[in-house]
């Protein structure tokens, strides 16, 4: 599993909650048991333990940094039917048919062998036992006022990404990759993450720039050549001026897909 150069855990996922599995929840119900692979700090694993009350609910993550914090996070809501724990996606520390359910966001586009990872998912679950992915797709992005700017920085983001193996255009392959895996009846989706009022684009730009100043990444693509720190400076700018532009407006495309083991 491949750690994400460009933001931290805690950054990813702090702003995120069950909102972000709102495509899975009506196929779960009351008392199924869970897995949640790549759970970062827990806050979509919280709203998936409360949706399947009494059910218990684990989530592993390979960072045992950020499965401390989900640990606590936990305890400070007080919900009882969930425990996190650090696991390896590509082998899952529990038997086969271990679960009724199982979920990852943000997770494959970080593996170098996400099918291997699927598959292992489909093992732990139980004949019957239902999946939902949720992974991003860098090229349904839409964004404006035309800014060329950002477009130099989404370029420089995808480079950087592909230099250390991510793949931001993997939602587009869920259905395959889950038939591959060997799931059946393979539904898929999409939705949008959007930042349409003056708060949310002011957020999102500062976010962006604070990822460009304190993301080791950067700094190493400065170094191997990617970019300099002049057009670092620029699209620094670009970001700032987006975000006070009245009329910006940002969302980044979701693909979703929900898949069953026969």
């Amino acid at each position: 599993m491949l750690p994400d150069p460009l933001m931290s855990l805690e950054q990813r996922h702090e702003a995120k909650s069950a909102q972000q599995a709102a495509f899975f929840l009506p196929h779960l119900r009351a008392g199924m048991s869970l897995l949640d692979c790549g759970c970062g700090p827990g806050t979509i694993t919280l709203g998936l333990a409360q949706a399947v009350a009494p059910g218990q609910v684990v989530g592993i993550d390979i960072e045992p940094r950020v499965i401390e914090r989900a640990g606590t996070l936990g305890q400070e809501q007080g919900i009882s039917n969930i425990r996190f724990q650090v696991g390896n996606a590509y082998e899952l520390p529990f038997s086969d048919g271990s679960f009724d359910a199982s979920f990852a966001s943000a997770l494959l586009h970080h593996l170098k062998q996400p099918i291997d990872a699927l598959k292992d998912m489909r093992r732990v679950l139980k004949p019957g036992g239902v999946i939902g992915i949720r992974n991003t797709d860098i090229d349904g992005r839409i964004i404006g006022p035309a800014n060329h700017g950002l477009e130099d920085y989404y370029t420089l983001y995808d480079r950087i990404s592909k230099h250390h193996g991510s793949n931001h255009r993997l939602g587009r392959r869920l259905r395959g990759m889950l038939r591959q895996a060997g799931f059946v009846r393979i539904e898929a989706s999409a939705s949008y993450d959007c930042y349409g009022t003056p708060g949310e684009t002011r957020e999102l730009a500062q976010s962006q720039i604070a990822r460009i100043k304190s993301t080791p990444a950067f700094d190493k693509a400065v170094e191997a050549g990617l970019v300099d720190r002049t057009a670092l400076e620029k699209i620094i700018a670009a970001w700032e001026k987006w975000g006070e532009d009245p009329d910006a407006f940002c969302a980044d495309a979701r693909c979703e897909a929900v898949a069953w083991k026969a």
